[in-house]
């Protein structure tokens, strides 16, 4: 369970986002690229089933964001630089474009975010987590 700042309780999400979003896609055609495939099967898992590597696809894709985000953060809580660091720029990329993140969900960013500084200042990486950063300082 996820408590927010508000003191709601919410239950990890067992919906896959089709059933969250109530939008079924058909079939990728057979002859798609391999990565169509993989798109298609993440939107199919259920949020909380969903690999490091389906949510990066679906954050790099711009798919349900704002219902994986609470899943996201509490990947990265745990494991700052889970995909090499990828996942957590997605995040912040986003979040720091203010795309509906709560100021709960912004404040363990941070903190998040404050772990990683420094790990290196002159990748992509370091240069979002700075400006994530002094955004939300």
């Amino acid at each position: 369970m996820i408590a927010t700042d508000i003191g709601q309780t919410l239950m990890v999400e067992r919906r896959s986002l089709e059933e969250i979003e109530g939008r079924i896609w058909p079939e990728a055609v057979k002859d798609a690229p391999a990565i169509v495939g993989s798109f298609h099967e993440a939107r199919r898992t259920p949020v909380n089933l969903l690999t490091d590597s389906q949510l990066l696809l679906l954050f790099e894709q711009g798919q349900g964001l704002g219902h994986l985000l609470d899943t996201v953060i509490e990947r990265l809580d745990a494991r700052p630089m889970v995909a090499g660091g990828e996942l957590l720029q997605q995040v912040l990329d986003y979040s720091g474009s203010k795309h509906g993140a709560t100021a709960h969900q912004i404040e363990r960013l941070r903190r998040i975010a404050t772990c990683v500084q420094g790990v290196d200042d002159d990748s992509s990486l370091g240069l979002t987590v700075w400006a994530f950063l002094d955004e939300h300082a």
